[in-house]
């Protein structure tokens, strides 16, 4: 036997007994308690709104000549999955200043910028779905914590020109 819950709450809590006819009284019951309901709820969830596990979440790293690369790491992806960069509230699209990219066997989705300027303070985004799968991870960069990622990018990239 199977029962259904359309809309489960809390009047649905307690305990649901089945017996088979024609047999030598077989039956069973199941006690349903509030911390089962919630585990219930949360699983049921999870398949109708289903999340892409994110090994690692939106970070950055600069590299050499002072580009800075942000990235997301979420493995087994499918090549159809569909990301997108947004800073500021504001879609970055892949160009000659961001470039923008998804290696599907490491599962790594990234953008690195060219130049990093006072214009780049702010929050950075990534939302990525996979079918019905969806995540988002996001990286506020300001005040101290966008300062220090300015300097060091602004510091290698003297570094560079300097060694040139």
């Amino acid at each position: 036997s199977r029962l259904y819950f359309k809309n489960p709450d809390k009047d649905d809590l307690g305990t649901y007994s089945v017996s088979v006819s024609d047999t030598d009284g077989i039956s069973s019951r199941f006690v349903m308690e509030s911390d089962e309901l919630e585990r219930l709820m949360a699983l049921s969830h999870e398949i109708r709104n289903p999340t892409i596990p994110l090994k690692t979440e939106l970070t950055y790293e600069i590299l050499e000549r002072g580009k800075v690369r942000f990235w997301i790491e979420a493995p087994s992806l499918s090549a159809e999955t569909n990301y997108r960069f947004v800073v500021n509230d504001m879609e970055v699209k892949d160009s000659e200043s961001h470039k923008i990219k998804f290696d599907k066997s490491a599962g790594v989705i990234e953008m690195v910028m060219d130049t990093f300027t006072v214009e780049n303070e702010g929050t950075y985004t990534v939302q990525i779905q996979d079918g019905k799968a969806k995540n988002q991870s996001s990286l506020i960069l300001i005040d101290d914590a966008f300062k220090a990622l300015l300097a060091e990018a602004e510091f290698q990239r003297k570094e560079y020109i300097r060694k040139q």
